[in-house]
């Protein structure tokens, strides 16, 4: 009921009710209704505002209306918006989130316009009337992950997805916190919850189990692995499945050089013992040379064949 009290005429949401209406807490507003079943009316006027909030150039949004876009108000627009069927077409989605991808550096928690979001906040009390200096640190980098994922519209199997989430395990502190903006020494409950929504949400998205982890082998491919396996495992599965693969496709090749030892070795044998002389030799190297021929020949003519392959 106080989100809904406080809601602009607008539409959006600022501070307190009748504070300019501000992308970052329009969207969280939205967020909290969306989650515990709230005012529908409320969420459906505050995503029109939201949408005309981005910017017109790009598929993004900054802290103002008509303000420059960041990371940190697309993410938590973008957050939003997914959450209500229809609101943001597939495409506008799938821009935005490229927009973000493009834009967060992994293992790069904060972007250094919106490391701490300060703006005034008058307030009465009785028959006066403060200021109060809002202000807010940011993480915009798990954010963006966290967006990135729950819209949906992109492969969770992306290597710059993985990167984030790697930069994000990596540089977790001994404590279990993150290190705070402009606070790195002190722990805070501000350091912990977006860089634990943004793993909890990979995992579910990547992993089949909780202790399940992926190894990316490219975009779009990685392989799941049990936490209890042995971690060389991926490591011996790709190395036998590329010479299982190469003796596939070169089987012809194989057997040719194997008969190519054969023929080429024993005359080599009876030549060390004195059973053959060099002339005998050179002649029993016919065969293995000729078969020798025989596959470059064969190799350089599916090189030049479309669509031919070695055999």
């Amino acid at each position: 009921m106080w989100l809904k009290a406080n809601q602009n005429v607008d539409f959006g949401w600022g501070s307190h009710a009748g504070q300019p209406s501000r992308v970052f807490l329009t969207a969280i507003s939205m967020l909290a209704l969306q989650e515990c079943y709230g005012d529908k009316e409320a969420v459906t006027n505050a995503q029109r505002w939201l949408i005309d909030a981005q910017s017109p150039q790009l598929p993004a949004w900054g802290p103002l209306p008509g303000a420059e876009p960041t990371v940190l108000h697309t993410s938590a627009a973008l957050m939003a918006l997914s959450r209500i069927p229809g609101a943001l077409s597939v495409n506008t989605m799938k821009n935005t989130a490229e927009w973000l991808l493009e834009n967060i550096e992994p293992g790069v928690h904060v972007e250094r316009s919106t490391t701490v979001e300060e703006y005034d906040v008058p307030y009465d009390d009785g028959h006066s009337t403060f200021v109060f200096q809002n202000s807010l640190p940011h993480f915009a980098g798990p954010m963006a992950l966290t967006a990135i994922l729950y819209s949906g519209v992109r492969d969770p199997l992306d290597k710059k997805i993985f990167e984030a989430i790697d930069g994000i395990v990596e540089t977790q502190l001994d404590g279990g916190h993150w290190e705070l903006p402009r606070s790195p020494t002190r722990p805070s409950v501000w350091a912990i919850w977006p860089f634990v929504s943004a793993l909890s949400l990979a995992r579910r998205a990547i992993l089949s189990s909780p202790r399940s982890r992926a190894t990316l082998l490219f975009p779009g491919c990685a392989i799941m692995q049990d936490a209890g396996a042995g971690r060389n495992v991926t490591r011996s599965l790709l190395i036998r499945n590329a010479v299982t693969d190469w003796a596939r496709t070169r089987w012809v090749a194989l057997v040719l050089w194997l008969i190519s030892l054969v023929t080429a070795g024993i005359p080599g044998a009876f030549l060390i013992t004195g059973h053959l002389s060099v002339i005998e030799f050179l002649m029993a190297l016919i065969i293995p040379v000729l078969l020798m021929l025989f596959q470059y020949l064969w190799d350089r003519k599916s090189a030049t064949t479309p669509g031919g392959g070695s055999p």
